[in-house]
């Protein structure tokens, strides 16, 4: 651990790349959602790798990628969730990994076989902002620690460089493998209060037919394609608040 803090300028971001703790409870009955990470399991093995806290602040990486050069001092991190790949200063790795990263090193991260989301967490307090006591970035707002931009620095306050960490992570069965990205998956669902608007046999082919996840998808939805579910009225269904996993 040193008393300078390690730099790592972010020389190249995909979409959706934020800044996300374990989120803020409490707050939805002002209309503000808790936010925090999209792979909740992913993030806290993330910060574990490293020795943090659980919740600790860390780098939500979407399909779009993420590359960082420490430019200052060295520090470890780790990289966990998904089937992404790893590049660290021309040497490639597989996902699920702690490396240590020198002074002048990068770090690029990639969209692999499965996954949308993984995590990049440091040895170290990661220097952010705070809204409502969460550095959880609530996307729309920009409110939290913030949207992760080319040109973004991330400071690395009390950085630790942990090379006996350095290596693979074995993942949770849980976790996404090469193979998985093909497996149906079973979805149970609750009926909601609108399932009267649709048409005859609507939901039966809801229930019944394949759908296939898309790249159409967001931190708040997800796009599937599959059986066309036809509305009877579709302009009498207002938008309204609802609850996660609907």
């Amino acid at each position: 651990m040193t008393d300078a803090p390690a730099i790592l300028s972010v020389v190249s971001a995909g979409p959706m790349v934020s800044i996300q703790d374990v989120g803020r409870p409490r707050h939805r009955r002002f209309g503000i959602p808790a936010s925090g990470p999209m792979d909740r399991r992913s993030a806290a093995l993330a910060n574990a790798a490293v020795g943090n806290d659980t919740g600790a602040p860390l780098v939500e990486v979407s399909a779009g990628g993420l590359g960082v050069e420490c430019t200052v001092a060295a520090v470890t991190v780790s990289v966990v969730g998904g089937s992404f790949l790893v590049d660290q200063a021309g040497h490639r790795h597989t996902g699920w990994c702690v490396r240590t990263l020198g002074s002048g090193e990068r770090l690029d991260i990639r969209a692999g076989p499965a996954g949308n989301w993984c995590y990049l967490a440091v040895a170290g307090s990661l220097r952010v902002g705070q809204w409502l006591g969460s550095a959880a970035t609530h996307v729309p707002s920009g409110r939290g620690g913030g949207v992760v931009d080319v040109d973004t620095e991330l400071a690395v306050d009390r950085p630790r460089v942990a090379r006996e960490l350095d290596g693979v992570i074995d993942p949770p069965t849980l976790a996404t493998g090469p193979g998985d990205a093909a497996r149906p998956v079973v979805i149970r669902i609750v009926p909601g209060p609108q399932e009267h608007r649709f048409v005859a046999g609507a939901l039966d082919r809801l229930v019944t037919g394949p759908f296939r996840a898309t790249a159409g998808f967001d931190r708040m939805g997800l796009r599937l394609e599959g059986p066309d579910l036809e509305l009877a009225d579709a302009l009498s269904i207002p938008s309204e608040a609802v609850t996660r996993g609907a």
